[in-house]
């Protein structure tokens, strides 16, 4: 099965360790027709980084639509945190964020 693959780091510059609960990235022509959103996951299971620290992240798109090599995408990320301050994780917060790319052979 043809798939694409986006990698990317995230840096925890908040001061205080966060948890990472729930990614969701949203593109067009990535796996399905049309635009879709897919449901990602933290990198470990805990999904938490430390303040300072950074967080690799990795999803695969499986299916019949993919991009061609050189093709232009941007891809939508939105990670849901809990904030991990004392030692307690609590509360949600959402960040969003695009990536645009060229789309690379790997």
């Amino acid at each position: 099965t043809p798939k694409t693959v986006l990698e990317f780091s995230l840096s925890n510059g908040l001061g205080f360790p966060i948890q990472v609960n729930t990614v969701t990235y949203t593109g067009t022509g990535l796996g399905d027709s049309g635009r879709n959103a897919y449901a990602g996951s933290p990198p470990v299971p805990s999904g938490i980084i430390g303040s300072g620290q950074r967080m690799n992240f990795t999803q695969n798109f499986s299916g019949a639509m993919q991009p061609q090599i050189r093709d232009f995408k941007t891809i939508y990320v939105s990670i849901t945190y809990s904030n991990c301050k004392g030692g307690i994780c609590r509360s949600n917060y959402t960040t969003s964020g695009r990536i645009s790319t060229l789309i690379e052979k790997g």
